[in-house]
C-alpha cells in the first residue's frame, strides 16, 4: 500500500520496505495469524483497548501468546498514529508465527507482532451510505464453530469471506450474506447484520461467528436509546417481514442494506438514528 509510511514491528520503527517476514512463516502457510481492524477519528483510535485485548484473546484461541500486553499494544498504536499525524484513518495490528518450523504443531515458533496505520476516509461513497448495499446469498456457509475458532479474528478464518464475496460479486451484488450450518442467517463477509422490525432490532446470536466490537457498540447504543434488541436465529424466509436492515463493522461502520437477494428495503428512521448515534460516539470517543 502506497500510503503506509511507517510500521511498528516487534518493538522497532521501520519503513514499509524494511518491515518484512520470511516466506516460510508458519502464519503464511497455515493461517496461524490474528489481526484487528481499527478506525481513527480525530486522531484517536476508537475502542483501542477492546481491539488490543481481542488481538491477545484471538491469539490464545489459536494456541499462542503475544509477547506484548494490552497497554504496550495501546502505547505503540497511539505513538504510530501520532508519528504519522493521522486524523482519519485505519489501523491494522497483526500477529503471526514465524519460520522456526513448518510442522503442524508449531511448538517452537516465535510470535511476530506488527502494527500499520494509514489515512483512510470513508470506504463507501455518499450514495451507497444513503441508499445502502446490495447483498446476495453466498453458496459458501460460515464455518461451523466446531471446525474453526469463530470467536477469534484469525487470518485463516477469512478465506471463507474471500470466497463468499468473490461468489456474489460475480452475480452483481456488493456484499455476501452467509448462512450458518443450519441455514440461519449469520453475517456478511466482514460485518455483522441487524434487522429492523418496527421499533426494535433483531440480530443473529453471535455464537457462530465473530461478535464484532461494532456490533457490541450498536447494542450499547440501542440500550442507551431504549431500543429493544432481540438476539435469535433468523431464517432467510423471514427477511421479507422486516422493515429494514443494516451491516456494522469497523470498516463499514453502520451501513444500510438496500437489497438482500430479490428483496428490497427502504432505510427506516430507526436505522438512521443508529447511524447518527454511532457517528457521534466515534467522534466523541469511547473511553
Amino acid at each position: 500500500m502506497d500510503n503506509v509510511k511507517l510500521i511498528w514491528l516487534n518493538g522497532q520503527w521501520l519503513e514499509q520496505e524494511s518491515a518484512v517476514t520470511n516466506v516460510l512463516s508458519h502464519g503464511l502457510h497455515y493461517g496461524t495469524s490474528v489481526f484487528e481492524g481499527e478506525r481513527i477519528y480525530n486522531g484517536n483510535v476508537f475502542r483501542l483497548h477492546d481491539h488490543s485485548q481481542r488481538l491477545i484473546d484471538s491469539a490464545k484461541m489459536l494456541g499462542f501468546d503475544l509477547p506484548y500486553s494490552v497497554d504496550e499494544l495501546n502505547h505503540a498504536t497511539k505513538e504510530l498514529v501520532t508519528r504519522l499525524d493521522i486524523q482519519t484513518g485505519y489501523v491494522r495490528p497483526v500477529a503471526w508465527l514465524d519460520d522456526t518450523s513448518l510442522a503442524m504443531l508449531p511448538s517452537r515458533n516465535k510470535v511476530n507482532v506488527a502494527i500499520a496505520a494509514w489515512n483512510w476516509p470513508d470506504l463507501f461513497d455518499e450514495e451507497t451510505r444513503t441508499k445502502g448495499l446490495r447483498l446476495g446469498y453466498s453458496k459458501w456457509m460460515r464455518q461451523h464453530p466446531k471446525a474453526a475458532p469463530v470467536a477469534a479474528k484469525a487470518g485463516g478464518n477469512y478465506l471463507n469471506s474471500v470466497l463468499a464475496i468473490q461468489d456474489v460479486r460475480g452475480k452483481g451484488f456488493d456484499e455476501a450474506l452467509l448462512l450458518d450450518f443450519e441455514g440461519n442467517i449469520a453475517e456478511a463477509t466482514g460485518a455483522n447484520i441487524f434487522f429492523v422490525e418496527g421499533q426494535k432490532l433483531v440480530t443473529p446470536i453471535a455464537d457462530r461467528f465473530l461478535n464484532g466490537i461494532t456490533r457490541q457498540t450498536v447494542i450499547h447504543i440501542a440500550n442507551e436509546l431504549d431500543i429493544d434488541v432481540e438476539q435469535r436465529r433468523i431464517q432467510p424466509a423471514e427477511v421479507a417481514k422486516f422493515d429494514g436492515a443494516f451491516l456494522c463493522g469497523t470498516a463499514y461502520e453502520v451501513l444500510p442494506i438496500h437489497v438482500i437477494g430479490d428483496f428490497e428495503f427502504d432505510v427506516p428512521t430507526l436505522t438512521r438514528q443508529i447511524i447518527d448515534q454511532y457517528q457521534t460516539l466515534c467522534v466523541q470517543g469511547w473511553e
